[in-house]
């Protein structure tokens, strides 16, 4: 069990460093952007209520498990993809990808052919979100470990 502890040990230095450097960084380039939102929005951290709104209205329900499946296909069709994503409505999934690509995270490529079809996939704005959003997500994944070894250890 020490090895554990040890290694998380090193992921929580290794996640604080990240985090340090990530407040640094956003404070840096919203003084470049010309904005601190906290003056104006303390309640709101670093975003104001418009910013939320957007947010939600583009990662709301759904929206993080269609780009998961598109970092995980490339390029899908959209009948592919609501059958992947097993309980999503047509209505829904068509109006989440029309969100998201209006937002500039997902590209849609019109097939010509009969009856027209539509491939979906990432655009480069989508794929660097992606990037950005992977240690937060490492983050919650060395959590969960965590909190599952201590779990085990006091059961033992």
């Amino acid at each position: 069990m020490r090895e554990h502890n040890e290694g998380h040990n090193d992921l929580d230095q290794r996640f604080d460093a990240l985090v340090e450097h990530l407040e640094k960084w956003s404070e840096e380039t919203m003084k470049m952007m010309g904005s601190d939102t906290r003056q104006s929005h303390p309640t709101a951290g670093h975003l104001d209520l418009k910013t939320i709104r957007w947010f939600r209205t583009v990662f709301g329900k759904w929206s993080l498990e269609i780009v998961g499946m598109l970092v995980a296909t490339g390029r899908v069709r959209f009948e592919e993809l609501r059958r992947t994503l097993a309980g999503i409505s047509s209505h829904v999934l068509s109006q989440k990808l029309k969100a998201l690509e209006e937002a500039g995270f997902v590209k849609r490529t019109i097939l010509e052919s009969r009856p027209p079809r539509a491939l979906y996939e990432l655009s480069e704005r989508g794929a660097a979100l992606v990037v950005l959003g992977r240690p937060a997500v490492l983050f919650l994944i060395a959590d969960a470990a965590k909190d599952e070894i201590l779990c085990q250890m006091r059961t033992q």
